[in-house]
């Protein structure tokens, strides 16, 4: 049968096979005498049925009630981005690296108690920043910029060092002193543990608004060793 829909102004035909007990039929086709002129319904638990009287465009058979054309004549479609949604889009363009540490003495070398362990890590603007991204639509752009607030080291025998710098690599002509910025002095004796967390400030601006966010990165080393000097007796 053929049926005519009004569809925002243009005139769409629709072709509908016939259906059991009944007669197919194509465009100019005619209702049989003395039958209901109205389409047949669907039947949302026959899977043939699979298209719904009266429908510009196939829709869920098991309901009748699909979506219409997502982009109709004279206007429609998906709403705009916002900043919120360009912010993440920016955020989440920036790498954001686990630190790559360095302690001195290191892992598998016994440093003595009392003497200084130096703290460090490499200040790659991926580990450490700052890194920035931006992200873009006509007529709106925001920008996303990210960087280590500080880092925290926890050394395994209870205590927590934070640093607000990366802390600088030892050298040998620094012999017993201490690190200048980031390091720790084990007191008593053991093999440890070391987790070293960075913590990340995440700021974008644009569309007249701005926000903070935060987020963590965190590197482990053990087999950090603390020693005691032993006196040699003869």
């Amino acid at each position: 049968m053929s049926v005519d829909i009004d569809w925002s102004g243009a005139t769409l035909g629709v072709n509908t096979p016939g259906r059991p007990g009944g007669t197919g039929g194509t465009s100019g086709s005619t209702t049989p005498a003395g039958t209901n002129s109205s389409p047949a319904p669907v039947d949302p638990k026959d899977p043939d049925d699979t298209e719904c009287p009266g429908a510009a465009v196939v829709l869920n058979a098991a309901s009748c009630m699909g979506t219409m054309d997502p982009n109709p004549p004279g206007g429609g479609g998906a709403a705009p981005p916002t900043p919120v949604d360009l912010g993440a889009q920016a955020a989440a363009r920036i790498p954001l690296d686990a630190p790559a540490v360095h302690l001195t003495p290191g892992p598998g070398k016994t440093g003595l108690v009392g003497l200084p362990t130096w703290l460090c890590m490499d200040a790659t603007p991926a580990a450490w920043g700052p890194a920035t991204a931006t992200a873009a639509v006509p007529g709106l752009s925001v920008t996303t910029t990210a960087r280590v607030d500080h880092i925290t080291w926890t050394m395994g025998d209870g205590a927590v060092v934070a640093c607000t710098t990366p802390g600088t690599p030892y050298t040998p002509v620094r012999g017993a002193q201490p690190s200048p910025d980031c390091g720790h002095t084990y007191v008593r004796p053991g093999v440890h543990t070391v987790t070293a967390t960075t913590h990340w400030t995440i700021t974008w601006a644009g569309g007249g608004q701005t926000r903070t966010l935060a987020a963590t990165r965190t590197t482990t080393v053990g087999d950090i060793r603390a020693g005691e000097m032993q006196a040699l007796t003869s």
